[in-house]
């Protein structure tokens, strides 16, 4: 038996009329500071990310030039292969930043999806607690509560409204699709 549009909208903490501005692509004002807020975040922790990736950098670069002798034939031998190892480590986590900040553009540029199928549930237990997922059109969710889990049936078909913000897409709204 489906939940009733009412107990969906408790548990995930939307209205009727945010259903509605969702199908029609835009965004309510709650679910805007809600995006802002989010993007505040995410934005501090990628600010953070880019200082800990060029200082730890920087670190290993000084630390190698000034522990050594620079006018020892050693040095010279060494000097770019730590130079290398250095720049390795920067692209390496660079790279793994770049490819954070691209999955977390629909977050940016504030783009709605939607996605339509048959729910699929499922619980996995960690030391920390259980963490709740859902399975929708082939998209996967996090969901924040046991309240939405319980909100969800299996195998009703639902139409989900998110912003993709791997791993976890905030859910606007939904709605059981009869």
């Amino acid at each position: 038996m489906a939940m009733s549009s009412s107990e969906l909208e408790q548990a995930f903490g939307f209205t009727p009329d945010d259903l509605a501005v969702n199908a029609g692509g835009g965004f309510s004002r709650s679910q805007m500071e809600l995006l802002d807020k989010t993007r505040r975040q995410r934005g501090c922790g990628q600010r953070v990310a880019a200082a800990a990736i060029m200082g730890t950098t920087a670190l290993l670069l000084a630390v190698f030039y000034f522990s050594m002798d620079r006018n020892s034939e050693g040095f010279k031998e060494a000097f770019p292969y730590m130079l290398g190892f250095c720049l390795g480590f920067g692209l390496i986590f660079t790279a793994f930043f770049l490819v954070g900040m691209y999955r977390s553009r629909d977050l940016k540029n504030g783009t709605i999806s939607n996605t339509r199928g048959a729910l699929r549930k499922w619980t996995k237990n960690y030391r920390y607690g259980t963490a709740y997922y859902a399975e929708v059109g082939g998209e996967k969710f996090r969901l924040l509560s046991p309240d939405q889990m319980r909100a969800l049936n299996e195998n009703a078909v639902y139409s989900i409204y998110f912003v993709r913000n791997p791993p976890i897409h905030l859910i606007l709204s939904l709605e059981v699709v009869e």
